[in-house]
């Protein structure tokens, strides 16, 4: 999932959030990524532990085993989106310190 400013709109508070399966974009209010991603990460825990125990009850091994490495994976790819927003936030609050290549 990327996320990108529309620069060219008058209206420069929206952000969109591109999602890679879908081909539309989804206008969000600009808010801190925080929260944004404590929601994101709370919702692929709920989902991984519901797969997870269904699973368990079924006693089908390999959904156990790809619901935890699939949760896995979306946690590692949410807080990396996270550490990167954080980074860019940090860098529009000090532009003076920015490199210019």
């Amino acid at each position: 999932m990327k996320e990108f400013n529309n620069r060219n709109k008058k209206d420069n508070n929206k952000k969109y959030w591109y999602f890679p399966f879908f081909s539309a974009k989804f206008p969000t209010q600009k808010v801190k990524a925080s929260v944004g991603n404590i929601w994101w990460s709370l919702s692929v825990i709920a989902v991984v532990f519901v797969w997870c125990f269904h699973a368990v009850k079924e006693q089908n091994w390999l959904f156990l085993v790809l619901g935890i490495c699939g949760g896995a994976a979306a946690e590692f790819f949410l807080i990396r989106d996270f550490v990167r927003t954080r980074k860019s936030e940090k860098e529009d609050k000090n532009p003076d310190k920015k490199e210019i290549k």
